[in-house]
């Protein structure tokens, strides 16, 4: 893979595609499933190296005046001094070099096997994370595990030594690039697709979740909490990241893209349902993303009837939408915040039951505001937003800033069409998202936050304007049409453009119309010859 200067997301997008060549031309035909996870972990075990051995040297310096080595060496030796700096402990033989010399050696793959099963043990939230069976990866193409631990290191050397923590760091891009490369690459994204970063950062930068705690009850894999952590940093804080994934594989790579950033997830012991074996049952969070399976049919609903998340409605047994938007405010504080993709369906349809609680959701206060996304945002699949339009949800706690209390904000943002990234997927810019954001934060900054309704993006409806359109929440109800600027000349010539082809179209007409009575007037009657 040629050598390229770590920088912008552009950049990284050319030196992702020279990464998938690698892997491709290490792996020919060998399905992604059979490599993924493998990859994904020696990625981790080349940073978790990186960031023990920053932190060897920092605890050598800061402990240098000690009079004893033996002193000195139980300072190093000390795991606390690591993990209270969320740094994990890397054993001798689960550090990197170790894997790099074992890429020469006849027993890889136990080698390998080896290493992370010693980082699970050394390290409790990495319990049941790691993969193993190696083997299988050597088996399926001889020479591959030597191949992938080549790769990752050449890719790790482009690291800066001088590199600030967090920053222009490859390896943790190489996982924002793969995972949804993966999942592309699969067609097998149902329940596991990556929320795209540029949903996610709208999503943080919408509910702002600066300190506290966030929650994501289908954290799939952690790519909402990982934008939430980096928002908290970017703005001086910290946030402690609680989650539940109902899918294993989704399980171990969400905690493993969390990990790699210095994220600690307390995520259960397992992989679970949120509905049916709520991990945390006493959690009250400060904030709460979600980005669930759309339309989920499979959510044991016809068990949970008098479950006592659902404070606006029994959800529909067949359907979990409005069960994931009920469980999400379960989790919120005095004053928290959630924010929750869904499709756009669920602001309108009525099955019997869906009319009434977003009722309840409405007259209640919890509803804050409704967001209409543009499309071909998401990743392909049958995932949460693959190929079906969606929607924000954002609720709130405790709201009691005047002028928008008893309201509603919808924010149609269709028209925001974002960056074309792929010839199927676009992702929206900063200045694209605060296109969406200021709004919203305008308007909740109240009288002196300056909002003002703006035709064809934004309008707060009232609550008895809501219920005079039935509890429908689709913005493009409420939300007026801007007026549209026409140039005179160019109508002008459009109109003679558009005549003109019509013209066209009669000449055509008649020429066929000609063509075939010269075809009949050739026919004798009663000759069963065809023309």
């Amino acid at each position: 893979m040629a050598k390229r200067k770590a920088g912008t997301a552009g950049g990284w997008r050319i030196r992702g595609e020279e990464l998938w060549k690698s892997i491709q031309d290490l792996l020919p035909g060998v399905d992604v499933a059979a490599y993924k996870a493998h990859l994904l972990a020696l990625i981790f075990v080349r940073q978790a190296t990186e960031a023990f051995d920053a932190r060897r040297e920092h605890l050598k310096a800061e402990f240098a005046h000690l009079p004893k080595e033996s002193q000195r060496q139980y300072i190093l030796d000390q795991h606390d001094q690591y993990r209270a700096h969320g740094v994990h402990w890397v054993d001798e033989q689960a550090r990197w070099n170790w894997l790099t010399e074992a890429a020469v050696q006849d027993d890889i793959s136990r080698r390998v096997d080896e290493a992370m099963v010693q980082l699970e043990n050394d390290n409790d939230d990495l319990q049941g994370v790691l993969p193993s069976g190696f083997a299988k990866l050597a088996e399926a193409k001889s020479g591959a595990l030597a191949g992938l631990i080549t790769l990752v290191d050449a890719l790790a050397s482009d690291n800066a030594p001088d590199r600030k923590p967090g920053t222009e760091n490859v390896l943790v891009q190489a996982y924002d690039y793969l995972i949804p490369r993966f999942a592309d690459k699969e067609h097998d994204v149902k329940g596991i697709s990556p929320t795209p970063p540029s949903v996610a950062a709208l999503m943080t930068e919408l509910i702002e979740p600066g300190s506290g705690s966030v929650y994501d009850p289908c954290f799939g894999t952690g790519t909402l909490l990982a934008s939430a952590a980096v928002f908290a940093r970017r703005n001086g804080g910290e946030v402690a990241v609680f989650g539940q994934e109902l899918r294993p594989e989704a399980w171990r790579v969400g905690q493993l893209n969390l990990s790699i950033r210095g994220v600690e997830i307390r995520a259960g012991e397992k992989a679970a349902s949120t509905f049916t074996e709520d991990r945390h049952k006493s959690l009250t969070a400060d904030f709460v993303l979600a980005n669930p399976e759309f339309n989920q049919p499979d959510w044991n609903g016809g068990g949970l009837t008098d479950d006592n998340r659902w404070q606006f409605g029994v959800p529909n047994a067949g359907n979990a939408n409005f069960a994931w938007i009920q469980h999400a405010i379960s989790k919120l504080g005095p004053q928290g915040a959630a924010c929750v993709i869904m499709p756009t369906g669920s602001l309108s349809n009525n099955d019997g039951t869906n009319a009434k609680i977003r009722e309840k959701l409405v007259t209640g206060g919890t509803l804050e505001c409704v967001v209409t996304l543009p499309g071909n945002l998401f990743y392909g699949g049958n995932g949460a937003g693959a190929g079906i339009a969606s929607c924000l949800w954002i609720f709130r706690n405790g709201r009691n800033t005047a002028g928008t209390k008893n309201s509603v904000l919808f924010i149609d943002a269709r028209d925001i069409a974002g960056t074309s990234v792929t010839r199927s997927r676009n992702e929206l810019g900063f200045a694209d998202r605060q296109r969406i954001t200021d709004v919203y934060h305008r308007w909740r900054g109240g009288t002196d936050g300056g909002y003002q309704d703006q035709p064809g993006r934004c309008r707060a409806a009232s609550i008895a304007e809501i219920e005079e359109h039935g509890w429908v929440l689709t913005p493009g109800r409420y939300v007026e049409q801007a007026e549209v600027m026409v140039d005179p000349e160019f109508t002008r010539q459009e109109i003679k453009r558009l005549t003109e082809n019509l013209r066209e179209a009669f000449r055509e007409s008649d020429r066929l119309q000609t063509s075939v009575l010269e075809q009949l007037d050739r026919l004798e009657p009663g000759d069963p010859q065809q023309p």
